[in-house]
């Protein structure tokens, strides 16, 4: 009786921490979708240098909430299908949130390149990437492998609109604006041409 107790509560305290840990894995979905709202609203109102700054910091943003997303899928233990299933829903949100934000980003994308940051967004666009795919093996890994199926086609609109953003920006407005382009140096003089042998001709003259 003791022993058959004891087995229950083991396995209610494994599916508290399973349930637990797939509230982690939502909340941090839910972050990665706010940093890209975040982004989105800085991006529709983009005016120049005055924003450069502003959403280089936006796009950090984003690439934060990921990276603590993989590392709190990493931590976590598996996720029951309940809880998977549960994961749809943000994702899909996620999704919206992201389609969006890319459109608009490459509405921008000649204010980006003039005020001269285009090469810093495909960094920082690239960097999110990463991350994305680290979070995403991470709650694969996780999930009922009767369910990575469905899970891999929940996140593809978000790989999707990412990649193609890296795309847009990839050969976009030439060298970050944290780096200095070698044009920028003037070239050296040219050396002087050599003056004639004026012996030589003298001696042709005189022949």
């Amino acid at each position: 009786m003791k022993f058959s107790l004891l087995c229950f509560a083991f396995g209610a305290l494994a599916a508290t921490i399973e349930t637990r840990d797939a509230a982690v894995i939502v909340k941090d979905v839910q972050a990665v979708t706010n940093a890209v709202k975040d982004a989105d609203t800085t991006v529709t109102s983009f005016s120049g240098n005055a924003d450069a700054e502003n959403l280089k910091s936006k796009l950090d943003a984003i690439y934060s909430a990921l990276s603590q997303g993989a590392t709190d899928a990493k931590a976590s233990g598996d996720i029951s299908q309940e809880d998977a299933l549960g994961l749809a829903s943000p994702v899909q949100d996620l999704a919206k949130a992201v389609q969006q934000a890319v459109t608009d980003l490459t509405g921008m994308k000649s204010a980006i390149i003039s005020a001269g940051i285009a090469q810093d967004v495909y960094r920082k666009l690239t960097e999110s990437d990463a991350a994305q795919n680290d979070f995403v093996s991470a709650v694969l890994a996780k999930v009922p492998p009767t369910l990575a199926a469905v899970a891999t086609g929940l996140v593809k609109p978000v790989q999707d609109s990412l990649a193609s953003a890296i795309a847009e920006f990839k050969d976009a407005g030439g060298p970050s604006s944290g780096s200095v382009s070698a044009s920028s140096s003037p070239a050296p003089a040219a050396a002087p041409a050599p003056a004639p042998a004026l012996e030589s001709g003298k001696m042709m003259a005189a022949i």
